[in-house]
């Protein structure tokens, strides 16, 4: 995931699961668009604002 922005929401939300740094950097480093974890990244037709979901199984 590239969005600067998007990537930091997702950090802060990791973060708030008691993770440590190493474990979420880890985390967010494995997101791929084809595999777990998965990052999506959403854009809002009416505004632009990007928005970010991770998930894992």
């Amino acid at each position: 995931m590239r969005n600067v922005r998007a990537l930091q929401a997702l950090r802060s939300e990791v973060c708030a699961w008691g993770w440590s740094a190493e474990a979420v950097e880890s985390y967010l480093g494995a997101l791929d668009k084809d595999s777990q974890p998965v990052g999506y990244l959403f854009v809002c037709r009416t505004c632009g604002r990007h928005m970010a979901y991770a998930d894992f199984t």
